[in-house]
């Protein structure tokens, strides 16, 4: 079932915080019956940051934040009262460069408002879908099969997504997946948070075969080595149950949701990672993925520094230092705070 978010101010469904990169790609299916709250319903925003569409008269607008000025952009908005595809790519390697948008397949007329300045922003937040940051600009209608691709798509993708084939059939670049559709769950992060709404009527989409089976989440058990400190980590974690399992990914970085490309350790629940820089923060997470390919979402994320010993952040704000002497297990039933949840 898609969600109502027209009822209520505060309805809003709030999915996970990913941030996005410089070359983006969103898409949406909307039924408009309002304009929402203040008249400037949302359709999404990106929490407490101006990467927004949304409401605005006859039209919908488009803002992507840059460092020194917003940029803002305007185009028609489809008729009221029926379900349309909205998908909008963006390039954000240069100011010049304007939003390419598409309603139903077809590209339309886009003009901008204001024009950026200065860097385009590529921090970490929480997505809100279907109201702002705020709770007052509630989205006047319906919204389902929201995502967005750290890529721009290309024209055969976004004519499949057109035919009404759901997301997951574009798993390349795909960083956030949420479907609305019965329980609300992401494909490629941790679950919504779901504030009010209603459901109704889902739209028709098209799964491909074993998309709509995806593997749990592999929770992140950290433990360290000392005998191996200085430039590695080593990672373990709780093994998955499903019987199509095929492996797990790990994803490391020096920032907090920002991760190079992921490791491929197999069907095992170690990994050791190598060449890390003495004092450098780094950031883990792990994600489980099935025969036929799928990647359930990634686990909590790890927090932790190669020293002299390892230090470990905590949830209370405690960093708790392992001498360099021994082999220590360190869990969270052995730590203050939740060992490695940043």
């Amino acid at each position: 079932m898609a969600y109502d978010f027209s009822a209520n101010a505060t309805d809003k469904v709030q999915a996970a915080s990913v941030a996005n990169p410089a070359a983006v790609t969103w898409a949406v299916r909307v039924y408009r019956t309002g304009p929402g709250g203040n008249s400037a319903g949302r359709v999404w925003q990106k929490n407490n940051h101006s990467f927004e569409l949304f409401n605005n008269g006859p039209n919908y607008e488009l803002d992507l934040e840059w460092s020194t000025t917003v940029g803002k952009w305007v185009f028609t908005r489809p008729t009221d009262n029926a379900w349309h595809d909205i998908l909008v790519t963006y390039d954000g390697s240069q100011t010049a460069n304007n939003p390419v948008v598409w309603i139903d397949g077809a590209s339309v007329t886009v003009t901008r408002s204001q024009a950026p300045a200065g860097g385009f922003n590529v921090v970490a937040a929480n997505w809100n879908i279907g109201n702002s940051n705020t709770n007052a600009r509630n989205f006047g209608g319906y919204l389902c099969e929201f995502a967005w691709w750290n890529r721009v798509l290309t024209a055969n993708e976004i004519s499949l997504l057109a035919k009404n084939y759901s997301a997951v059939s574009i798993p390349n670049g795909q960083k956030m997946y949420v479907p609305l559709i019965r329980d609300v769950y992401d494909y490629r992060n941790a679950a919504p948070v779901v504030t009010g709404t209603a459901v109704v009527t889902h739209p028709r989409v098209l799964f491909p075969i074993g998309a709509g089976r995806q593997p749990k989440p592999a929770t992140v058990s950290p433990y360290i080595d000392i005998q191996n400190f200085g430039d590695r980590m080593p990672l373990a974690w709780n093994a998955n149950s499903e019987g199509d399992l095929a492996g797990y990914k790990v994803y490391y970085g020096t920032a907090s949701g920002m991760y190079g490309a992921p490791i491929d350790v197999g069907n095992v629940t170690t990994a050791t990672i190598l060449n890390l820089t003495t004092g450098l923060w780094y950031y883990f997470a792990v994600s489980a993925y099935d025969t036929s390919g799928n990647e359930g979402p990634k686990s909590d994320e790890l927090q932790a520094t190669p020293t002299n010993g390892f230090q470990i952040n905590t949830d209370a704000g405690v960093v708790a230092s392992v001498p360099a002497r021994g082999t220590r297990l360190i869990n969270a039933s052995r730590c203050r705070g939740s060992v490695g949840r940043s």
